[in-house]
């Protein structure tokens, strides 16, 4: 469900675009609404943006994911021994799982909402919008400017979050596990 979220935002971003410089009247736009079998190319559209998206966001981000999890483990060694411990405790992996989709989305977010803050952008300076849409473009490309930072922060105390929440049920486990031999 989350890569139907994140590829819906990217379609945003593209839709932007082809209004932008494709279809500045709305013309094309309003007339593919109109058509609802356009929903049978929509989804395998989506899906496929929402999948590239998620691939190319975990690649960008992935040397600030790295810096967060050395904050919390020692070495990778630590971090894998743990993860596998509380992966195989079904009611800690449950919540993991949870967690991990909220990431996604937000991580997806914070490529998606960049994507249309520089879609908007990109009207306002090359398409030569009328004037009464200047100020709405610039209005809406802030708050897709601030949805993206907010999108950053909840991804980075999401995956911190994960990583603490990891090593402390890996240490509750290593307990037990004591008491029990």
């Amino acid at each position: 469900m989350e890569l139907i979220v994140i590829g819906s935002g990217f379609s945003i971003s593209l839709a932007v675009l082809v209004v932008a410089f494709a279809d500045p009247d709305l013309n094309l736009l309003t007339n593919l609404m109109k058509l609802s079998w356009m929903a049978l190319f929509a989804l395998p559209f989506v899906y496929t943006c929402g999948v590239i998206v998620d691939r190319v966001a975990d690649y960008i981000l992935r040397p600030i994911k790295t810096k967060l999890k050395r904050s919390v483990f020692a070495s990778d060694a630590r971090y894998a021994d743990a993860k596998f411990a509380v992966d195989s405790h079904n009611l800690f992996s449950t919540h993991a799982d949870y967690a991990r989709s909220r990431m996604r989305v937000v991580r997806g977010g914070i490529l998606n909402g960049a994507a249309t803050t520089l879609s908007l952008l990109s009207w306002f300076v090359f398409a030569n919008p009328p004037d009464a849409l200047k100020s709405f473009l610039v209005v809406l490309s802030v708050v897709f400017l601030f949805f993206t930072a907010g999108c950053f922060f909840a991804w980075t105390s999401i995956v911190k979050t994960t990583y603490k929440k990891t090593r402390s049920q890996h240490e509750s486990l290593a307990r037990q596990d004591s008491l029990i031999t």
